[in-house]
C-alpha cells in the first residue's frame, strides 16, 4: 500500500493555518416608526398590480360569512388543516404569495392569539405554572404555520390588542422579524403585515405580563407574552 522509498508521491504536509474566529454581531430588532411603516406601505403598494390589490382587499375584509368568520379566517383555517380552498380563496392565496416582498428592516411585530397557540407548543394549563416554568416550557420550541400569519408593526393599532376586539386574547406574540422576512402590507389602518405561509419560528421565552384576558369562550386567564424569532 502506498509508494516505495521516500518518493511516494505524497505531498509534504501543509502547515496548519491560523484561523480568525468569526464574531457574530447581534441583530438589533427595533419597532418601525409610523413614518417607516407608511413609507414601506407606499413603496409596496406602488408595486402591487390590480389583482394583488383585489386579493388584499378580499383578505382584509371584516364582514363575516355564513359560519360567522371572515374570509381570511376561513381560508387560513383551511390552509392550516389541508382542506380544499374555493375559487376565491385560491385566487387570494396565489396573488398574496406572488406579491410577497422583503419587510426591509430588522423589526418587531406583534400578534394576538389564544391559549391554543401555547397548547400547539406542548404547553397545557399554563395558568397553573410559575413564571419560570412557563419560560422553560416554551423556550426553544420551533414551529411553522401553513397559513398566512397577520401581525402588526404597531400593536396599538391591532384591534385584538388595543381596539374594539381587545381583551379577549390571552397570548400576545412578539416576533423578531429579520429584514428579509417576506410580507405583504394588509390593512394599513391596523398596521398589518401579512407573512408568507410556512415561515419557521423559534420561541425564545415567555412571561406573564400581569394583566388578565377575557376570551369569548368564558372565564378569565392571565395574559402571556411569548417572544419568538423567525428562523431560516
Amino acid at each position: 500500500m502506498g509508494g516505495r522509498g521516500s518518493s511516494s508521491g505524497i505531498a509534504a504536509p501543509i502547515p496548519p493555518q491560523t484561523t480568525i474566529p468569526q464574531t457574530t454581531i447581534p441583530i438589533n430588532f427595533m419597532p418601525m416608526t409610523q413614518a417607516e411603516v407608511d413609507q414601506l406601505a407606499d413603496d409596496a403598494e406602488d408595486g402591487y398590480d390590480i389583482n394583488t390589490v383585489l386579493a388584499i382587499n378580499q383578505y382584509i375584509r371584516q364582514d363575516v360569512q355564513a359560519n360567522g368568520f371572515t374570509m381570511s379566517q376561513n381560508m387560513n383555517h383551511k390552509m392550516e388543516n389541508d382542506l380544499p380552498l374555493n375559487a376565491n380563496e385560491q385566487y387570494v392565496k396565489q396573488r398574496l404569495i406572488a406579491a410577497m416582498h422583503d419587510i426591509g428592516k430588522d423589526t418587531v411585530l406583534t400578534r394576538a392569539a389564544h391559549k391554543d397557540f401555547l397548547e400547539a407548543l406542548g404547553v397545557h394549563n399554563y395558568q397553573n405554572m410559575t413564571a419560570a416554568q412557563l419560560d422553560a416550557a416554551v423556550k426553544g420550541a420551533e414551529y411553522s404555520e401553513k397559513k398566512f400569519v397577520s401581525a402588526a408593526f404597531d400593536p396599538s393599532k391591532n384591534p385584538f390588542i388595543s381596539g374594539p376586539a381587545s381583551g379577549g386574547r390571552e397570548v400576545y406574540i412578539k416576533i423578531k422579524a429579520p429584514s428579509d422576512t417576506k410580507c405583504v402590507i394588509g390593512n394599513r389602518a391596523q398596521s398589518e403585515a401579512i407573512l408568507m405561509p410556512g415561515v419557521k419560528f423559534r420561541a425564545t421565552g415567555a412571561h406573564f405580563d400581569g394583566t388578565t384576558a377575557y376570551p369569548r369562550n368564558g372565564g378569565a386567564l392571565p395574559r402571556v407574552i411569548v417572544e419568538v424569532e423567525i428562523i431560516k
